[in-house]
């Protein structure tokens, strides 16, 4: 039997979260500019243009915060900054709608119980959204395409969602999950990404279903610090217990899938089809074009395969 690791699903709790938020339904306070922080519990409005010259445009520091974007366009300094901020202590929000464009990252979370959705970041950012020490965020229904680098970022957070997110066409990384631990991608778009539609690195117990990861490799990726090989679909690096299902990988620049260091995890009823190396690799070859990035690497064990279409690419897996 195929068991999928998904824990309780955080999407549902936290949408039942905003509905008791929400209703009954208050007053908005309008906010007519760039540099202003919410730090009273309550219902806030942008709209128009607000446009910042530098640093971020608005902070959230309260918790139960509702900002409604959706009339709204934030616009930053071209490469710096961040459009909408909120804070660890900011628990509970619930940022939706607007147009983000010109700023380093779209929206950060640091904080707990809260959604971002219906946000269009595309061609507006370096990172589209950046959860950074979340716990139960759930970001949904949001355009992240044609990012610089990252669309959605995912570090040292747990139990999030990321669902019908488009992150596809990006610089670098449609989805990146960094030392996060119970983190759900379901149907989502990385396609097109420039260096690795999907990477799991230092992850733990992540659920990647029904995500486009196909033609990984096609755009020019400006290039990171980390050891990700350019062209991979989904490439996961000293991760575990991590479920893949139902993810088109398919024509790769290099592998559809990489499990490199990466222990017990499942990739099943999916498509590697057409990749110009290697349908799934797991651990490290002593030759090839990725020699630098394996080099002192452990081989992976434990993981399952099944189902899985490698058809048309050189090789349907190479193991070490």
């Amino acid at each position: 039997m195929i068991k999928v690791n998904a824990s309780p699903a955080p999407l549902l709790e936290a949408a039942l979260f905003v509905v008791c938020l929400v209703l009954p339904a208050a007053a908005q306070t309008s906010v007519d500019s760039c540099g202003s922080t919410l730090s009273s519990s309550g219902s806030y409005v942008v709209k128009g243009t607000l446009t910042a010259s530098s640093g971020n445009c608005i902070e959230v520091t309260a918790p139960n915060v509702i900002l409604d974007l959706s009339d709204g366009t934030l616009v930053g300094p071209g490469d710096s900054g961040t459009a909408v901020l909120i804070h660890k202590q900011a628990k509970g929000a619930f940022v939706f709608g607007g147009v983000l464009q010109g700023w380093d990252v779209g929206v950060e979370v640091d904080s707990a119980r809260t959604v971002v959705s219906d946000t269009d970041i595309s061609r507006g950012a370096n990172t589209g959204v950046f959860l950074n020490g979340a716990r139960k965020a759930v970001v949904a229904d949001i355009d992240v395409s044609d990012i610089r680098q990252v669309g959605v970022h995912v570090r040292s957070s747990s139990f999030c969602t990321v669902e019908n997110v488009d992150a596809s066409t990006n610089g670098e990384f449609g989805f990146w999950v960094e030392s996060s631990r119970n983190i759900r991608l379901l149907r989502d778009d990385a396609s097109e990404s420039g260096d690795t539609a999907v990477f799991l690195d230092h992850a733990r117990k992540t659920v990647v279903s029904g995500v486009d990861a196909s033609a990984a490799g096609l755009g020019v990726g400006v290039g990171l610090s980390s050891p990700s090989v350019v062209g991979a679909g989904v490439h996961l690096l000293s991760s575990s217990f991590s479920t893949i299902v139902d993810v088109d990988a398919s024509r790769a620049e290099t592998f559809g899938f990489w499990l490199q260091a990466s222990r017990n995890n499942q990739v099943l009823l999916s498509d590697a089809s057409s990749a110009r190396n290697t349908g799934v690799y797991i651990g490290c070859s002593s030759s090839g074009p990725i020699d630098a990035a394996c080099k002192g690497v452990k081989p992976s064990v434990g993981n399952v395969v099944q189902e899985v279409d490698a058809s048309g690419a050189p090789q349907f897996w190479n193991r070490h």
